[in-house]
């Protein structure tokens, strides 16, 4: 799939979710995983179900808001795989970290977490961090700074994985009224230079949501969200219009 393909699916995709925002902070403390977590939900916009959860490692706090704190995984920690992958993984074990390669996960490259709310009435869901390199070429990951842990292995940026060629889309022009007439000169100057446009509107959009947190799907696993809550409530965190420790 050319990069103009990869730049369009990505941008419309992503104009449905907005990106959180929250204060970074270490309040919260860390929990552990010792297991997969793992569930599946329908697919966006009427694709194939996905397989999502999280895997072993440390969750570190990286920021709260009102509702709740947001935990940071290790990397690979988040999984979002379509069905071919899903079943890969289901039958080896063998965990995909860079699965950019698919289409409607280009922004996703294993770094995220888990967002936990204060009352257990509202809903826990798993985020991701936004990573476009492969199709800009940038080489910074514009990430937060990942938390110390003695038990996360891995340590730095996450690599951005090989860049994508730009290869515009052949744009056919047909004049509803007139099918079979050959384009007009306005018409076909303006397919000839539309993909290069839209390469030169997507490219700065997508720099600028790199490294932000975004939506992933909802924590729909009953064993991981009584672990969530009860996480809470050792830490004595309960909603709040207060900052949690305050």
């Amino acid at each position: 799939m050319s990069l103009l393909r990869h730049l369009i699916v990505v941008i419309a995709l992503l104009s449905l979710t907005a990106c959180m925002s929250f204060t970074p902070s270490n309040e919260g403390g860390s929990f552990v995983l010792t297991e997969d977590f793992l569930w599946t939900v329908s697919g966006m916009g009427g694709n194939s179900p996905r397989l999502v959860g999280l895997t072993p490692g440390e969750y570190i706090a990286v920021g709260h808001n009102s509702d709740g704190i947001y935990y940071r995984g290790p990397y690979g920690g988040i999984l979002v795989l379509e069905p071919e992958t899903a079943r890969h993984y289901l039958k080896t074990g063998e965990r995909p970290i860079d699965v950019s390669h698919l289409i409607i996960s280009n922004g996703l490259n294993g770094e995220g977490g888990v967002f936990v709310p204060y009352s257990p009435e509202d809903r826990a869901f798993l985020y991701f961090y936004q990573d476009f390199r492969r199709l800009t070429g940038d080489k910074d990951a514009g990430m937060p700074a990942r938390p110390p842990s003695e038990i996360n292995s891995f340590k730095g940026d996450p690599p951005a994985g090989d860049e994508l060629p730009f290869r515009p889309m052949a744009v056919q022009v047909i004049d509803p009224l007139n099918p079979g007439a050959p384009p007009t000169p306005a018409a076909a100057l303006g397919a000839s230079i539309a993909p290069y446009v839209g390469r030169a509107i997507g490219l700065p959009a997508l720099r600028g949501m790199q490294g932000d947190p975004i939506f992933a799907a909802p924590v729909d696993d009953q064993k991981l969200l009584k672990i969530l809550h009860t996480v809470m409530l050792e830490k004595r965190y309960v909603k709040s219009s207060a900052s949690p420790g305050q």
